[in-house]
């Protein structure tokens, strides 16, 4: 009886059932050389760089950034740069390998290096988020504004210098439809201004607003009255001064016209 050949289709989708279980995953990239394309389409879909360890790992499984799995990674998390080289940023370094993230989380990253990874992946990323890093305005603006698909933003616990008078040149700014997040300390009035400056407007169906600049988080909301189906306000009442309460939440549904407050921890 001659051997049975399953289609190579069939055991791409017997793979796929298997995209969340990745000890699984491992196990069929030993199987058949056939299997090893499907299987790293799930094992690399997420990439953690957390620790300096992670990024020298990285650069010695794959040493020749060309042959690496990085076009497989739809989510990019960094928290950590340090081990960064030159050759690492230039044409052909590994960053630029990464070249179909939809979603990417950056910590503690500068803005050098934050604008070689998102000027890889523009015409891809879907949400960014920062958090724990201090840069100037200037450069921030510029950075998102090219990204021509972005839906979702969010900025944790940023500092943000405005710098000096800024000169926005792109004519097609990104959507930014789905969700923004906000807990800026420094600088909240002026990255307000310049995203109320877009010349699309603001069409977030939710927004997470974290700070003690009210005016700022009304702002915001009215911009975005037209299509917010869901906010989340932290009232910091710790940043203002003579203020010693933990703040309140207010939880707002606003397709249901339900509000919900809480106190913060």
């Amino acid at each position: 009886m001659s051997n049975l050949c399953i289609p190579q289709e069939i055991c791409d989708r017997i793979v796929n059932f298997l995209h969340d279980d990745p000890e699984t995953l491992e196990q069929c990239c030993l199987v058949s050389k056939s299997w090893v394309l499907c299987t790293q389409k799930h094992i690399f879909a997420v990439v953690k760089f957390v620790i300096p360890h992670d990024l020298e790992a990285w650069k010695n499984t794959f040493p020749d950034p060309s042959n690496s799995p990085a076009h497989h990674t739809h989510t990019l998390l960094i928290y950590c740069m340090r081990g960064t080289t030159v050759a690492d940023v230039t044409k052909g370094g590994w960053i630029q390998t990464f070249s179909s993230v939809m979603r990417f989380e950056a910590r503690n990253v500068n803005d050098a290096v934050l604008e070689i990874f998102l000027s890889t992946f523009h015409n891809t990323i879907k949400a960014l988020h920062m958090g724990r890093s201090c840069t100037l305005l200037l450069q921030l603006v510029n950075l998102i504004y090219p990204l021509l698909v972005l839906r979702d933003l969010s900025l944790t616990s940023c500092d943000f210098d405005p710098g000096g008078p800024l000169t926005i040149t792109y004519s097609n700014p990104p959507p930014l439809t789905e969700t923004l997040g906000l807990q800026v300390s420094f600088g909240m009035t002026s990255m307000v201004h310049q995203l109320l400056d877009i010349p699309s407007g603001l069409h977030f169906r939710e927004s997470r607003l974290i700070s003690s600049n009210f005016a700022c988080m009304g702002r915001l909301v009215e911009a975005c009255s037209g299509t917010l189906e869901y906010l989340e306000l932290l009232l910091n009442w710790r940043s203002v001064p003579g203020n010693g309460s933990t703040g309140v939440v207010l939880l707002v549904r606003l397709e249901t016209k339900c509000i919900e407050a809480k106190q913060a921890g």
